[in-house]
């Protein structure tokens, strides 16, 4: 399966002012405990940056660093997210339930993995320090298929960056380069600060828990029953905690499983999974998808019935607003945008076109995180359309670029 949420998690933007160059790691921090995600669906209230933050947090720097090679150093960053993060204890570095701990690597590519990985574990941003050891950003997804990692995500605190943007992964290590040599402790090394959740009593849903890694094979034995689909997906669901948060457990427990839909992810290749949409009161469980108002929604893989990913509203709605054949004449009239918007958009014999729907990652502060769309696939070409308008909101050109619209 793809991962959970790979472009990218929400969060609310925290930038340096033109002038302050010091609130990088403050911002950095603060992003990251703002992170929104399915298994935490409520942001915290992190503590805004100011100098007098600034000042408390610098006097947890490491020691045996030189003076003044820092404004925040990874032991200070570790310190304030173990301090501000309401599902972790503040205790010392050597306690068992200091959950942010710092992570070094002499090598790139092992870097690159665990970085991806960090976020698959624990389903949060990441702190990472580039730029040989001066400058601290976000990271808060990555793109990726079952065997390729293409890059990363970036929310990016200093005030003249674009703030939020995609990096190839060929990019991002070449700026992602090792702390400079004049650090003891770090001098040569890929460092972030990662959430490790150790000893918390409420951890977060570990990313890596939700769904298989690879896409299972398929034949006509191994797909689960349709009839079995509705019964494992709310018990994935309660099995991984989603009904802690109201809107999940209202969805859960009011919502009837209808019938689910057989979605195979051509950009996956043979990997299926069944996308079951919790009815509302009254609806008929047996409904059009695109008439039918619901709850939510439930995905789980169609082999091994494991939760894949979850949808849920307070206001019953159809899940499809358009359906799917309106959808693809739709997106086959306006073809896939290009990157710049002066070379227009790639006209595709309709033929090539398969459109599937799913939930995908949204990029909207405020929003439930996953939102139904229809994936289009043709060639090269992966467009995301949204199941209310047909229209299309962005497109992965594969294998290196991320394309977003409006």
């Amino acid at each position: 399966m793809a991962p959970l949420n790979p472009n990218p998690m929400t969060t609310t933007p925290y930038y340096e002012p033109l002038g302050t160059v010091n609130w990088g790691g403050l911002c950095s921090v603060d992003m990251t405990l703002a992170c929104l995600t399915v298994q935490q669906p409520h942001s915290f209230n992190p503590p805004p940056p100011t100098d007098a933050l600034l000042a408390d947090t610098q006097t947890h720097n490491n020691k045996t660093e030189p003076s003044g090679l820092w404004t925040l150093d990874p032991d200070a960053i570790a310190w304030m997210l173990n301090k501000y993060d309401q599902n972790d204890s503040i205790n010392t570095p050597a306690s068992s339930t200091y959950c942010y701990r710092t992570h070094a690597f002499t090598d790139q590519a092992v870097a690159d993995a665990q970085l991806r990985q960090a976020m698959d574990d624990y389903n949060m941003i990441v702190c990472t320090l580039r730029g040989g050891g001066y400058d601290w950003v976000a990271v808060s997804g990555y793109v990726a298929d079952a065997t390729t990692l293409y890059g990363f995500w970036i929310e990016d605190p200093i005030p003249t960056s674009a703030h939020h943007y995609y990096d190839t992964l060929t990019y991002w290590n070449s700026v992602w380069t090792p702390v400079t040599s004049a650090s003891p402790n770090w001098g040569g090394k890929y460092v972030f600060v990662r959430d490790d959740q150790l000893g918390n009593p409420a951890p977060r849903l570990p990313r890596g828990r939700v769904g298989p890694q690879h896409p299972p094979a398929l034949s006509a034995a191994t797909l689960i029953d349709p009839g079995q689909a509705g019964q494992k997906a709310i018990a994935g669901a309660r099995a991984n905690l989603l009904d802690r948060y109201p809107l999940y457990s209202a969805a859960i427990t009011n919502g009837t499983p209808g019938k689910p839909l057989l979605v195979h992810r051509a950009d996956l290749g043979p990997s299926y999974y069944y996308l079951v949409p919790l009815v509302a009161h009254g609806a008929d469980p047996n409904g059009d998808p695109a008439k039918t108002p619901v709850l939510g929604a439930i995905a789980i893989d169609g082999v091994s019935g494991e939760l894949m990913t979850a949808f849920a509203s307070d206001q019953p709605a159809a899940l499809f607003s358009i359906s799917l054949d309106d959808a693809r004449q739709t997106l086959i009239a306006q073809g896939f945008p290009l990157p710049d918007p002066q070379l227009g958009r790639v006209m595709v014999p309709g033929s090539t076109v398969v459109l599937t729907p799913l939930l995908v990652h949204s990029d909207i502060a405020g929003s439930n995180i996953f939102r139904p769309f229809y994936q289009a696939v043709s060639g090269a070409y992966v467009a995301y359309v949204n199941s209310a308008t047909g229209l299309v909101v962005s497109t992965l050109q594969r294998p290196t670029k991320i394309l977003l619209g409006n």
